[in-house]
């Protein structure tokens, strides 16, 4: 037998963070779910309810909240009123994490950042509330448009040469052997050299020789009218799931939900609600400033939340992975396009993959 996980918290403040670490126990394989002592409002980051048992209180926050994907309602959920009560499986160790005031905030060797106080953070981005006490500040941040992105990147590559053919749906691989040689679309088979696979959500569809784990993560993201002097900076807060990021038309994008629900795209209410709390966490002010778009999409996810990049040991040549990006596609495109033009012209990657091969999800 396998052996497993419980994730649970004790006493705290806000079921939006509760929801978020709940839908990411689900995702990760957690085996159950608890709360020691913890309370919450009917409806995660909107105000209070009345007086409910334990164990209903929790799922109704939850539902509201930052577990847009109702894990209590998919893996078992145990309310504790406290630590003396809480009764384990036997043999399972209990291991505690506490996160401390002085633990705060990000911090990476590469990436420069410097700690501000009140004054100081609004001073470099006034939109802020006014209940900040502290920010860090990365000054090597950027934000990004995807869409605008997305668009020039493929103009670039159609000028250069590249045949974009959109609305034809890949099939399958094409095989000599077990050598990938093309791939099958439209009743109709395209030969390549290297094929690779960059299908997303979908890649380990795509032939049923050669599957990986990746799955459709979905989210919801809205946009809403800016602050009038408009958002400086991407914004996030400690302890708290979500983000902000400004656009250059004055726009302010806040994201994102995570559901696992298979491969179907919606808008829930719950979702919207994750979002709401979303902006009044992060930035109050907007609370009723207009709602301009609410979208979702499919992230590929993958169960170690790493890309998978490189050559497959089932395959003799001619197909390379490079999928499973989750959330950071955009960021991690150059480099991953970078790598796989090496492999593909039969030259040493210019950075270590080996962290991202297949093989960590091939049975020895």
């Amino acid at each position: 037998m396998k052996g497993y996980f419980g994730i649970g918290v004790e006493g705290l403040s806000k079921p939006l963070n509760a929801g978020n670490l709940f839908r990411s126990a689900q995702a990760f394989g957690a085996s159950f779910l608890f709360t020691v002592g913890a309370s919450y409002a009917e409806r995660a980051g909107r105000g209070g309810g009345a007086e409910t048992p334990p164990l209903e209180m929790s799922r109704r926050a939850l539902r509201g909240g930052g577990d847009t994907s109702h894990a209590p309602g998919r893996v078992p959920l145990y309310a504790f009123p406290d630590a003396d009560a809480m009764v384990l499986p036997r043999g399972c160790a209990l291991v505690g994490v506490e996160l401390l005031d002085e633990a705060a905030g990000p911090r990476h060797p590469a990436v420069p950042q410097r700690r501000l106080d009140a004054r100081e953070a609004r001073e470099r981005e006034p939109a802020l509330p006014g209940d900040v006490t502290g920010a860090v500040w990365c000054p090597e941040d950027r934000f990004l448009d995807a869409r605008g992105y997305t668009a020039t990147v493929l103009r670039a590559a159609v000028l250069r040469g590249m045949h974009l053919m959109e609305g034809v749906r890949v099939t399958g691989l094409e095989w000599d052997g077990d050598r990938v040689i093309g791939v099958r679309a439209a009743d109709r088979c395209w030969h390549a050299g290297t094929v690779i696979n960059t299908a997303g959500a979908w890649a380990g569809g795509i032939d049923p020789r050669l599957t990986h784990p990746v799955y459709p993560d979905h989210g919801q993201i809205m946009a809403v009218q800016g602050p009038p002097r408009g958002l400086r900076h991407n914004l996030s807060r400690v302890g708290a799931e979500g983000y902000a990021t400004p656009r250059p038309d004055g726009r302010v994008i806040f994201g994102a939900t995570h559901e696992l629900w298979g491969y179907q795209k919606k808008l829930t209410a719950d979702g919207f609600a994750f979002l709401a709390a979303t902006v009044d966490e992060l930035l109050p002010a907007l609370s009723d400033a207009p709602v301009l778009a609410i979208w979702s999409g499919l992230r590929p996810g993958t169960p170690d939340g790493l890309p998978t990049v490189g050559p497959d040991p089932r395959v003799r040549g001619g197909y390379l992975w490079g999928a499973g990006h989750a959330s950071s596609g955009m960021q991690q495109m150059p480099a991953t396009a970078q790598v796989l033009a090496d492999l593909a012209l039969q030259r040493p990657p210019r950075l270590p993959i080996q962290q991202l091969a297949i093989q960590r999800y091939l049975a020895t």
